[in-house]
């Protein structure tokens, strides 16, 4: 799961002006605050490693003999000698001035371990060597203006210093996309001190760390009402009319109180995309009367400008109950979705109710959407899929297979007539079986990709009822009880627009059967083959593979040397998808990132 703190907004927080630096009002005695960071546990050797993998030789990337183990030396001077400074910073609102200087100062040791041969330059943001614990000598940006400091001594008097390439900015900004915890509290401090460093860097990381929120603990978000009270830093955002916070992502045990959100609730006024992660505990637990979602309607009711949510409840949902004023509000924010899922398989009995008209609400806009199969289609509002692209299908826990009722994806057809991409998504039963997929086939004919895998129901059936279908350009089998012979028949009969393909987890796959296919499959360009007892991963397989396959680009799982792979082959990354909390999938949803447009 995602998780992150809050970094860099509050009294005193930065403040973009037309010159580009950040701004502190005449008289005031906060520096540019870095406040509200929690000191994580460092690994210095982890935040190098993340870093490395998107360091580029042209970024001045200086690689040593344990490269690629993620323990290259300049990567991790540099990062060392930052968080050192970065650590000492305390969870307050001013934070000691002196402080701040030295995390300033970072920046140019930071300059210097990435050298850049275009020449000097000066660093913006440069303070007076003489800061005392209780006075703030000036601002940064009077500081670049100043002369009355020429003759004093200072880290950037004495030599020049380099501007920071690019490349290593956007180095860090994709890092910061595939940091997962522990680490994402490092990747709020790596983009904070990206705010530090540079003036032409200090637009882009500042958006970046606004834009894109995270809250894994209660005591989170009552920080961010306090920046909202003590700071109207955010209304300065890259729009200049709206809150720059785009995506809120809230781990919620338990939720805020229903107090402390309504003064969060201007901050998220421009929120694109919302994902909670709730537990029973979020609500109060099990009581006699009924459990308030009152905190999740306020969220709802203030992101006028959503247009994905996704809601993960880890434990059964038990005593839910809304009133109709609730409901109004959340039906009336459901219907303007482009993206939906709630992920209710613990959801049990009576309360699945609930799950299904939050469903029901879906209106014309949605496009992205993960169903239960049990959703009554004849209930839908008028136009509500007409636009569906993607549909995914998960099942609650305490059904028995088979789970679909006969006729959902019939009735589903006459209303979507765009959709393209069907994925199950795992469950903890096997939601399809072989008249399902006839039937889905049946009535969605333009199904470009599909992933059937982990449905334990499916015979020999469903591959040979494919034979009918159009060839895909992606299916997703890993994991089932296809027979190698039905498997190569069907590539055989269907396979020319075959680009990805995943047989993970079966017993069937080897060498020879899949070079028996090649001419079947000129387009394959990604293969997934982990967990094959009969197809391991080893150099000859994959030499073989690659010479077999004259498209293929990707394969999964990795060697152990991916330095061996033949030229123009690389390991296959699952691309991250609001679904794939669930696991990946070759049969790839949205990224959230797209409706947020963060870097």
């Amino acid at each position: 799961m995602r998780e992150g703190h809050e970094a860099g907004v509050g009294r005193g927080a930065d403040v973009a002006q037309d010159d580009g630096h950040p701004a502190v009002a005449a008289g005031e005695m906060n520096p540019p605050a870095l406040v509200f960071f929690q000191p994580p546990p460092w690994s210095g050797n982890k935040l190098s490693s993340s870093i490395h993998r998107h360091l580029p030789a042209r970024a001045g990337h200086l690689p040593s003999d344990n490269c690629n183990t993620g323990g290259c030396g300049s990567a991790r001077v540099a990062l060392n000698f930052l968080t050192t400074v970065l650590r000492d910073l305390e969870l307050q609102l001013t934070p000691v001035p002196a402080r701040v200087t030295e995390a300033l100062r970072v920046g140019d040791r930071w300059l210097e371990m990435f050298p850049n041969p275009a020449g000097p330059f000066k660093h913006p943001f440069e303070l007076p060597m003489e800061v005392g614990d209780e006075e703030w000598v000036g601002s940064p940006a009077a500081a670049d203006d100043d002369d009355s400091h020429e003759g004093e001594e200072s880290s950037s008097a004495a030599r020049p210093l380099p501007r920071l390439p690019a490349e290593v900015l956007q180095a860090l900004m994709e890092s910061t996309r595939s940091m997962w915890a522990p680490e994402s509290s490092h990747r709020r401090a790596l983009l904070l001190a990206c705010c530090r460093v540079s003036k032409a860097w200090y637009h882009p990381a500042r958006a970046t760390l606004l834009a894109d929120l995270e809250f894994n603990e209660p005591s989170d978000l009552p920080i961010l009402a306090l920046a909202r009270l003590a700071s109207d830093a955010l209304m300065h955002g890259p729009d200049l009319r709206q809150p720059p916070i785009r995506r809120v992502y809230l781990w919620a045990e338990p939720m805020p109180p229903i107090l402390v959100l309504r003064l969060a609730l201007p901050m998220l006024a421009n929120v694109r995309v919302l994902e909670l992660n709730t537990t029973h505990d979020s609500f109060g637990g099990v009581r006699a009367d009924a459990v308030e979602l009152g905190s999740v309607v306020t969220i709802l009711g203030g992101c006028e400008r959503l247009v994905a949510f996704t809601w993960r409840h880890e434990n059964h949902l038990e005593n839910l109950a809304l009133n109709n004023e609730d409901w109004a509000i959340i039906e009336a924010r459901v219907k303007t979705l482009t993206l939906l899922w709630f992920d209710s398989r613990r959801v049990r009995g009576v309360h699945q109710s609930v799950v299904l008209r939050l469903n029901h609400a879906v209106g014309p806009p949605i496009r992205h959407w993960v169903v239960t199969g049990q959703e009554d289609i004849a209930s839908l509002k008028p136009g509500a899929c007409a636009n569906l692209e993607y549909l995914g299908v998960q099942g609650w826990d305490d059904l028995v297979p088979p789970s679909l009722p006969r006729g959902f994806f019939t009735r589903l057809a006459a209303l979507a007539p765009a959709l393209r991409k069907v994925r199950f998504l795992p469950s903890a039963i096997s939601v399809a079986t072989d008249a399902d997929i006839v039937e889905l086939i049946k009535g969605f004919p333009a199904i470009e990709e599909l992933d059937i895998s982990e449905q334990a129901e499916l015979s020999d059936a469903t591959l040979a009822s494919l034979h009918r279908h159009r060839p895909l350009k992606a299916l997703d089998i890993g994991f089932t009880r296809f027979s190698g012979p039905a498997v190569v028949t069907h590539l055989v009969a269907r396979g020319s627009l075959l680009e990805s393909f995943d047989i993970g987890g079966n017993v069937w796959p080897t060498l020879e059967i899949l070079l028996s296919v090649t001419r079947s499959t000129p387009l394959l360009s990604t293969l997934v083959f982990n967990g094959c007892p009969s197809l391991p991963p080893s150099p000859a397989n994959i030499d073989e593979l690659a010479a077999g396959f004259p498209s293929l680009r990707f394969v999964y799982p990795p060697i152990d040397d991916e330095d061996s792979l033949p030229d123009g082959l690389r390991v296959f990354d699952y691309p991250e998808d609001a679904f794939s909390t669930n696991g990946g999938s070759i049969v790839n949803g949205v990224s959230t990132l797209r409706f947020t447009r963060i870097p």
